[in-house]
């Protein structure tokens, strides 16, 4: 079977899936009012690639933290008997199923996903910014952050997924996020002086 052939059948099977795709669940709230440090200066163009990650829900979060708290307290058994790295990635893995969902909800729009983490909890995309915005139901645009000359892409009206797609989805990145950034240092001429006696 090719890779064309699979993502076809994950594109049927989305929409056998999800017969309700109209119905769209916003996300993460987003505003319409920019931060005074940040200014809106275009709209993203519409060809410009744009990596998306998906955030997918993971399993036995309560578990792994009574599992921390375990291994922590002295009177426990389970004292000093950490999990591995590997044991902590198949703790919390996500269901297959929801993986599956958001690879054929990707297919669906002519995307193709890929994991970026061990257990697949973090699925990447790199799409062009109009199939993003329709995916999503966003709008990107560029902001720039004058004083670090910081230019990112952001929808900072919100997004919005299917009800199916949202209900395995904890965030997608890069959306209403604005990074921290500070104003670069300023040397004095003094302190320049110093540092190339040093």
């Amino acid at each position: 079977v090719t890779s064309e052939s699979r993502n076809a059948m994950k594109s049927i099977a989305f929409l056998l899936m999800c017969p309700t795709q109209g119905l769209h669940v916003p996300m993460e709230g987003g505003s319409s009012a920019v931060p005074s440090n940040w200014q809106s200066v275009m709209s993203t163009p519409r060809d410009q690639m744009i990596e998306l990650t998906f955030a997918v829900k993971q399993q036995n979060v309560q578990k792994l933290q009574a599992e921390l708290l375990a291994v922590s307290m002295p009177s426990s058994p389970r004292y000093g008997k950490h999990l591995s790295n590997d044991q902590v990635h198949e703790l919390v893995a996500p269901r297959a199923e929801d993986v599956d969902a958001i690879m054929s909800f990707l297919a669906f729009h002519g995307a193709k996903g890929r994991p970026l983490t061990p257990n697949g909890d973090m699925i990447g995309a790199t799409v062009p910014v109009h199939m993003a915005e329709t995916m999503l139901a966003a709008k990107y645009e560029a902001l720039l952050h004058a004083e670090s000359n910081t230019t990112v892409h952001r929808a900072t009206g919100g997004y919005q997924l299917p009800s199916e797609v949202a209900a395995v989805v904890d965030f997608i990145t890069p959306t209403v996020h604005l990074p921290g950034v500070k104003k670069p240092l300023a040397i004095s001429s003094g302190a320049s002086s110093y540092q190339n006696q040093i």
